[in-house]
């Protein structure tokens, strides 16, 4: 009874002015104010809904008005507060305008690089996973697309691309053929450094590693190459 009711009560958020969703949050959440067993359950509700992969929608900005009661009770331990501290930690690293945290990988060649060893005037992130039908025909548009071509070669942007997850054979295989230039990895930590919860995900970065623009496609890409080529 209580899922459901919560599941009708966030229902109404992508419907309604954003101050009068705050409000909504905040009345409810302070209502358990002295309550940690409550502030918490409504917590891992709102994750669920909100944030996790079985969300009916994401609405980041709303899932942590409901984690900060929970951070600012003082009877509710560390142990239980950690899951939504990376959450928040995430979800704040991974907005236009924030500076991505020290992120590593492995590159192709087997070496540990970090993103904030490597150098250019601008940064092309581009993340993917197995199984991605959209991540092939992103790669062989980046591959044959000649304005981004020109760019990389020119040393303007780098090409940072990173698997998420742990690489097998049909991996390094398939990377073989990447272009030189690019900087080819695999990550099982960038999840918890920059939001990757839906993949394909691409963020243009500054040279001082931060974000631009977050949630590009690819046709926004090859434009913007076409444009500053």
């Amino acid at each position: 009874a209580f899922n459901k009711a919560f599941s009708d009560f966030v229902s109404f958020i992508p419907y309604t002015n954003a101050d009068t969703v705050k409000y909504a949050i905040n009345k409810l959440t302070g209502q358990y104010k002295d309550d940690p067993k409550n502030l918490l359950k409504l917590a891992n509700a709102a994750e669920k809904e909100l944030f996790g992969p079985e969300a009916q929608f994401w609405a980041d900005e709303q899932y942590m008005l409901f984690t900060r009661p929970v951070f600012n009770n003082k009877k509710i331990s560390s142990k239980d507060k950690n899951k939504f501290f990376d959450h928040v930690k995430m979800l704040n690293g991974s907005q236009v305008g924030s500076t991505v945290s020290p992120l590593s990988y492995t590159t192709r060649y087997g070496a540990e690089h970090s993103l904030q060893d490597q150098k250019a005037e601008f940064f092309l992130l581009n993340f993917y996973g197995p199984d991605c039908s959209d991540c092939n025909i992103t790669h062989l548009r980046m591959e044959t697309d000649v304005a981004l071509e020109n760019m990389v070669k020119s040393g303007m942007i780098k090409v940072i691309d990173i698997y998420v997850g742990e690489a097998g054979s049909d991996w390094k295989k398939a990377v073989e053929s990447y272009p030189f230039e690019w900087e080819v990895g695999y990550s099982t930590t960038a999840p918890a450094i920059i939001d990757l919860r839906e993949l394909p995900r691409m963020y243009l970065l500054d040279k001082e590693y931060k974000i631009l623009a977050k949630d590009l496609n690819i046709n926004q890409v090859l434009s913007m190459a076409a444009v500053l080529n």
